[in-house]
């Protein structure tokens, strides 16, 4: 994370070379430290009270840039526009409820070739793993915050750090926060460029370096959930999942995109459409484990003792199946994609 903060460091000692006119108290929407302007100790203010755990604003209504009750990454953003390159002027008090709303199906996190859980597998015998994010989106944004609870076979990982592209004062500016306790990551982007979009594309979002036990033959599925949609200032910032359009200010809530199960019954190792468990998914599921294959790419289709994690139980319940007249597959779960 002291990467991330030199960068954020950085960033700040480019801005505070620019030339900016402080807003007056009658314009003071931006004002977070109370001293009757917006400026840059606002803007640094603001930035370590959403990622650094520093104190709140003075005034929450003062504070406020762009409408929406709750002090977010969005109102750091119209305060940065505002200063430093001439964008929509801010609006305090807040009147507006705050950002988030419809789901958005085509606004997505998930890993660079596919989707949650599929490959996405704590390695057996292994202690360490990087899970490589990413950020879908076909529609222009200005700012997304996705806040997101990580499990690994259903337990808290120790979350060593986060690796946070490289961004650029003229491009994007990336921010995130951990929450060690409850395995919470909280990554922030928002456009820096003039025109302030982030066009529709495929974005890196970042690596979260994960420490777990070792488990020799267990393939432990990552699981990804977002924190919470019910966005709480009482004790405290909360970070919640949302992206706003830059167009005319709209906002939603991003979805984690999923594959989900093929068919009505677990055992479809291979993932071929046919529905049927034959020889072919216990060759898939033999050759994952012992040789080096692929992963399943449905974690549900393989998770037989329905167990959370993928071991050696989940190939013997396969097998005491198909040739020792055993309980078949047991159902699989409905999931949205």
């Amino acid at each position: 994370m002291m990467s991330n903060n030199k960068l954020l460091i950085g960033v700040i000692a480019v801005l505070l070379t620019l030339t900016f006119t402080p807003v007056a108290r009658a314009q003071m929407c931006g004002d977070f430290n109370g001293d009757m302007m917006a400026s840059i100790p606002d803007f640094i203010a603001g930035l370590n009270y959403l990622y650094l755990d520093g104190d709140p604003p003075a005034d929450y209504d003062f504070a406020d840039c762009d409408g929406h009750e709750i002090y977010t990454i969005n109102d750091w953003a119209v305060l940065v526009r505002m200063l430093f390159v001439l964008g929509a002027p801010a609006q305090c008090p807040p009147t507006n409820s705050p950002l988030g709303g419809t789901t958005n199906g085509n606004i997505f996190l998930h890993t660079f070739e596919t989707s949650f859980p599929a490959d996405e597998y704590f390695p057996q015998g292994e202690d360490e793993f990087a899970v490589h994010f990413h950020l879908t989106t076909d529609t222009e944004l200005t700012v997304a915050s996705l806040a997101f609870n990580i499990r690994v076979g259903g337990q808290i990982p120790t979350i060593d750090s986060v690796t946070l592209p490289e961004g650029s004062n003229t491009t994007f500016q990336y921010v995130s926060k951990v929450d060690h306790t409850d395995g919470k990551v909280s990554i922030g982007l928002i456009s820096m460029q003039p025109a302030h979009n982030i066009p529709p594309g495929t974005y890196e979002y970042g690596y979260v370096h994960l420490t777990m036990p070792s488990l020799p033959l267990v393939w432990r599925p990552i699981e990804i959930e977002w924190d919470s949609l019910s966005p709480s200032q009482t004790e405290g910032y909360s970070h919640y999942p949302f992206a706003v359009g830059d167009d005319d200010g709209e906002h939603w809530t991003p979805t984690i995109a999923r594959f989900p199960c093929l068919g009505a019954g677990r055992g479809d190792a291979d993932y071929n459409g046919s529905e049927i468990v034959d020889i072919s998914d216990l060759v898939y599921l033999v050759d994952y484990m012992f040789t080096g294959g692929g992963p399943p790419k449905c974690f549900e289709e393989v998770d037989l003792e329905v167990n959370l994690q993928l071991d050696i139980g989940d190939l013997v319940y396969l097998v005491d199946y198909m040739f020792n007249d055993g309980p078949p597959p047991p159902p699989c779960p409905d999931e949205a994609p």
